[in-house]
């Protein structure tokens, strides 16, 4: 993308020879002298080289460890004019590396830097010049605007693609651990004895109790866990990240329906964010799936019944102005 944009402002056209690039840059008002750039980085090092024939020649130890100095603070003031310029992008260890590549690669291929004496010194001292960087940024700023939707369109595909379909089973033992686990006397639980987590939410004990009593009608339910492969996971996106949401319970009814089901407290603090996200994911999981008697959402407690939600766009913000019209009774 950064070389997209860069071409079209230049207005570089594909197969240009580096010497018309150069031209047409410099006609933009960029600084390509590439020797006064070398002597202004030898100026400014203080370095005095009194054979150093057009700065191509060798330099003494000494003086290489003031250029090095030098040319690590020349760094850093690159790196963050790039950390400046990142947009919506926060992860800097990622993203940082990704965009100085892209800049280097284009300075490669456009004009000819890969010949100069040090490509990548050379590069960062053209982009950061006074009157240049004005102009790089600006582009940069453009290019990584363009690529937001470039990435929402990769983290889709790569969603689609790490979606796994498989019959999920349950494991055929569980371990239990007796400091963060306690041992509940419930009904139709998937294993005997019921071992559950003791720090478990309120909400969470409050379901229990409503599975409990609609036990006639259960064949069996089970509290899912995370993070491990034994448990039922479901890929989703959020802020250009993917990771896997592990619905709270897994239900089988009597009738044959299986659902999948998240409860939230009235309060979810996330229901704008990651709990959106991961409710949409849920029901395109379930519509793709092509199976009638799967089912599933988010479940909330509300004045003493059980709702749940099963719509394709999760919009907390109704609830919370009041409107509960997209939630109905969970009957099982």
């Amino acid at each position: 993308m950064f070389e997209k944009i860069a071409n079209d402002y230049f207005g570089i056209k594909k197969g240009d020879k580096t010497k018309d690039n150069i031209k047409t840059v410099e006609a933009k008002g960029i600084n390509l002298d590439i020797k006064k750039y070398q002597q202004e980085l030898i100026a400014d090092t203080a370095v005095d080289v009194k054979s150093f024939d057009e700065l191509e020649g060798k330099i003494n130890a000494d003086a290489m460890a003031k250029l090095n100095v030098a040319v690590d603070e020349l760094q850093i003031f690159f790196e963050q004019v790039v950390k400046n310029n990142l947009g919506p992008f926060k992860n800097i260890k990622r993203s940082v590396p990704a965009v100085k590549t892209a800049i280097y690669i284009w300075f490669n291929n456009t004009l000819g830097a890969e010949d100069w004496s040090d490509p990548s010194l050379l590069t960062q001292q053209i982009f950061l010049h006074t009157k240049n960087r004005v102009v790089f940024e600006h582009v940069l700023a453009k290019a990584i605007g363009q690529y937001v939707f470039v990435k929402e369109q990769e983290v889709r595909e790569r969603v689609e693609e790490s979606e796994q379909r498989y019959a999920f089973e349950l494991p055929i033992e569980s371990f239990y651990n007796e400091h963060t686990d306690e041992i509940v006397k419930v009904k139709n639980y998937a294993f005997e004895p019921c071992y559950l987590n003791t720090d478990r939410s309120n909400p969470e004990r409050e379901f229990e109790t409503f599975l409990n009593t609609n036990a006639s009608k259960i064949d069996w339910w089970w509290k899912n866990g995370e993070n491990k492969q034994d448990y039922f996971g479901i890929k989703y996106e959020y802020a250009g990240s993917i990771s896997t949401f592990y619905p709270d319970y897994l239900v089988k009814l009597s009738d044959g329906r299986f659902g999948l089901l998240e409860v939230k407290d009235t309060g979810d603090r996330d229901g704008k964010t990651y709990t959106k996200a991961k409710a949409e994911a849920l029901q395109k999981y379930i519509t793709n799936s092509g199976n009638k008697k799967l089912f599933g959402g988010i479940v909330i407690e509300r004045n003493k019944a059980w709702l749940i939600n099963e719509n394709l766009k999760y919009d907390w913000e109704k609830y919370e102005n009041g409107d509960w019209s997209d939630w109905d009774e969970m009957k099982l």
